[in-house]
């Protein structure tokens, strides 16, 4: 199906993320960095009070001192797009392919964002606590209920003709 304000497509959870479940995956996220601070804490602390074995507790500190530095910089990332209120397909148009859709550019064809709130909490709310009954996109950057790489093809699907087979 269509997904609402779309974001990305998450390898970890294997599922698209878009406006009804961002929030959810953001969550999800934050807390898995969590756990992974508070793991690299307890070990450390248990290292410190010698009650486990040295080699192990610091090979695991190890281990999941690498999964804290893999999470926080996803966490940074995901961080900076609530900032500026935009979807991780529009930050990679913009910085990588370098050439932001049409909606996210002025009269110059200069970059402007035309969801950035002005405030940064105003940013973090419209991204993480969309107004699903928004129907002018106001909630979510990705307002078109197509993502705008896709518009050509629904376009040409929209002009097949729809048949049904025989029951």
């Amino acid at each position: 199906g269509i997904v609402p304000c779309y974001d990305h497509y998450c390898g970890f959870l294997y599922n698209t993320v878009g406006r009804d479940n961002y929030q959810f995956f953001f969550g999800t996220l934050a807390s898995t960095l969590a756990s992974c601070i508070l793991l690299v804490v307890a070990l450390s602390l248990a290292l410190g009070e010698d009650i486990g074995v040295e080699g192990l507790d610091i090979t695991l500190i190890v281990y999941f001192g690498l999964f804290v530095l893999n999470w926080s910089a996803l966490t940074a990332f995901h961080v900076y797009l609530c900032s500026t209120n935009q979807t991780t397909d529009e930050a990679y148009r913009i910085q990588y392919v370098q050439k932001p859709y049409s909606y996210m550019t002025n009269c110059d064809g200069r970059f402007s964002n035309p969801y950035d709130t002005g405030t940064l909490c105003g940013n973090f709310s419209a991204r993480l606590f969309p107004d699903p009954l928004a129907e002018d996109g106001a909630s979510c950057p990705s307002h078109d209920a197509v993502h705008p790489a896709w518009e050509e093809e629904l376009r040409l699907l929209r002009s097949l003709p729809v048949t049904f087979p025989r029951q």
